[in-house]
């Protein structure tokens, strides 16, 4: 069996149990290689490029596809898709950006599970459940809501919308509001000190 990762895409290949062992496992490494081809092909019509993908044969990494079990055989191949979903949003959110200063096209911070990446120094992306990206600047807020002519209808909002459209497939993605200040208690001013230091955000939740 061929397993495409995140497309939950199950192949169940039938074999003539006549043909010898080797020939069972050329047969299944070949139609995995076609699968692979056109998964392939798929991501790069919607990410742009064929993202990453790791090969695991019968549960060990990167083993040749011929070693397959010619029976009870499975053959994975689990691709990175949300690093270049990221990246996109990334380059979108710089490129959308009203500038002045360049102060606020430069204070756009990613959050994995709520922890900052720093991107801009080589930091690798982790695996998390959640992605967010916002903005530092306390004036973020007034920029959505049209400040900016250089940006009339905001810039996190319409980001989110055109890369929802673009990769729902991949991940659930939406335009929300975010504050960077976690309140060490509940009392009435904390409560509205994090209302107020909200920012437009883009929630990323991979598939």
């Amino acid at each position: 069996m061929a397993r495409i990762g995140n497309f939950a895409r199950d192949v169940k290949l039938v074999i003539d149990r006549n043909l010898s062992a080797e020939a069972r496992q050329k047969l299944a490494a070949r139609e995995a290689r076609r699968i692979l081809s056109e998964a392939q092909a798929t991501n790069a019509r919607v990410l742009g490029e064929a993202p990453q993908h790791r090969q695991i044969v019968d549960g060990r990494v990167g083993a040749p596809l011929e070693s397959v079990n010619p029976d009870r055989g499975k053959i994975v191949f689990e691709f990175s898709l949300v690093g270049p979903v990221l990246e996109w949003i990334d380059e979108q959110l710089v490129l959308n950006s009203p500038v002045l200063t360049g102060r606020y096209r430069d204070s756009h911070v990613l959050l994995a599970d709520g922890v900052e990446v720093d991107v801009d120094a080589g930091e690798k992306v982790p695996k998390a459940e959640v992605y967010t990206f916002t903005n530092v600047q306390p004036y973020a807020r007034k920029i959505e809501r049209g400040l900016s002519d250089q940006a009339p209808d905001g810039v996190f909002e319409v980001v989110a919308d055109t890369a929802r459209r673009r990769f729902g497939n991949i991940a659930n993605i939406r335009f929300s509001y975010r504050s960077l200040y976690i309140p060490t208690g509940r009392t009435k001013d904390e409560r509205a000190a994090e209302r107020d230091s909200r920012n437009p955000a883009i929630v990323v939740v991979p598939r």
